[in-house]
């Protein structure tokens, strides 16, 4: 009996491996990066953390450029999400009231399927 169901979760998940959107296949393969290695979880974790501590967008810079800087660029991030993380420590640092509003947009839309949206409306519906 546990064989049977064993081999039917094996073959479901292949399955659904195998319908998986090219989207689907690049966040499954980033989230196994990041939850290979803990540094990686700690470092989204204070960038998420310091990204909404101040109102202050250059305070906010600040806050996320050191700790881009105490992780380095995590190998979890696409190259162009590389790109852009060393375009806003380079440039950003001179624009910060673009710059971060457009960090933070980035850093939401790629984790919103790994946090828990903190809206009280949302948070009704569950």
């Amino acid at each position: 009996m546990i064989e049977q169901t064993l081999a039917f979760a094996e073959e479901l998940q292949n399955k659904i491996q195998q319908h998986l959107s090219k989207e689907e296949k690049e966040f499954h393969l980033k989230m196994q990066k990041l939850l290979n290695n803990p540094t990686n979880k700690v470092m989204l974790i204070e960038l998420l953390d310091r990204s909404f501590r101040s109102k202050e967008k250059s305070a906010t810079f600040e806050l996320i450029e050191y700790t881009l800087r105490k992780y380095g660029i995590a190998d979890f991030f696409s190259a162009f999400e590389k790109f852009l993380l060393f375009s806003f420590l380079n440039v950003g640092k001179f624009i910060p009231n673009i710059s971060v509003p457009f960090f933070i947009s980035q850093l939401r839309k790629d984790t919103k399927n790994m946090v828990l949206d903190a809206n009280p409306i949302t948070l009704q519906q569950l």
